[in-house]
């Protein structure tokens, strides 16, 4: 799949990739989504009970207790007991397809200190008009978001394709969407590194997806604008370069 977006990488818009292993000291997963989800509803749910009797009382009679709600799996279960006398099945039908999703999701790395690691990889190899993209599948986030697909700032960036593959959403695999989805994103990567401004042309690659459909929706090329600037800082930065991101530059995209 890395070699797809390589190769039109360089057909499309002139840039020669190369595709290499690196020596990257992988951070620790920093949270755990279904835990934090639970964590997040353990609070709700004691505040429901110290306010609504009759739903602690409901609670009860149903083996769940306020010191119950300890554990995770007497959280998940009042949970659903709440949302299905609230709202009935399909309430509860969409609470567990959320569970599910959460648990799909696994563990989640902090994309910033994805970044650090890479950068502190990649510095000996440091050149002129050689920029460093980290192509992960793990699962990353910033901040408080629930998930980003990258960061980047001047001369670096850290991309995942985890939500990107039909695993992930439990479909067929399609091998050629996995592609153009990544390299969309690589394309939104380069453009920070390179220090182009956020396109806002809805159908341009690099223009900000609200979420996956969106980001499908986007055409594989770039608009006359973006194409332009590429064109125009790809000859211009020939000189030195900072490895590390300034204070406040790059973000997630």
């Amino acid at each position: 799949m890395l070699g797809f977006v390589a190769h039109d990488s360089d057909r499309k818009i002139g840039i020669p990739v190369h595709v290499a292993d690196a020596s990257v000291v992988l951070p620790p997963a920093k949270r755990d989504p279904d835990r934090l989800f639970l964590a997040e509803l353990r609070r709700r749910l004691r505040a429901q009970m110290k306010k609504d009797v009759g739903h602690s009382t409901f609670l009860r009679r149903n083996g769940v207790t306020f010191t119950e709600l300890e554990k995770d799996s007497i959280v998940e279960r009042a949970g659903r007991l709440s949302v299905l006398a609230a709202g009935g099945e399909k309430t509860l039908a969409r609470f567990d397809a959320k569970m599910a999703g959460l648990r799909k999701a696994g563990h989640q790395w902090d994309i910033d200190e994805l970044m650090t690691s890479l950068q502190s990889a990649v510095r000996p190899f440091a050149r002129p008009n050689v920029y460093f993209m980290g192509v992960t599948n793990l699962d990353v986030f910033a901040d408080d978001g629930n998930f980003v697909f990258g960061t980047a700032c001047r001369g670096c960036s850290v991309i995942s394709y985890r939500r990107f593959t039909a695993d992930f959403y439990g479909m067929p695999p399609d091998p050629q969407r996995l592609t153009d989805r990544t390299y969309k994103q690589a394309l939104s990567s380069l453009g920070f590194m390179l220090g182009v401004s956020r396109c806002t042309s809805p159908t341009c690659p690099r223009a900000y997806p609200h979420h996956l459909a969106e980001h499908d929706a986007k055409s594989t090329e770039l608009c006359h604008e973006c194409r332009t600037a590429f064109q125009g800082l790809l000859h211009r930065y020939a000189g030195t370069r900072e490895d590390r991101c300034p204070p406040g530059a790059g973000g997630p995209q």
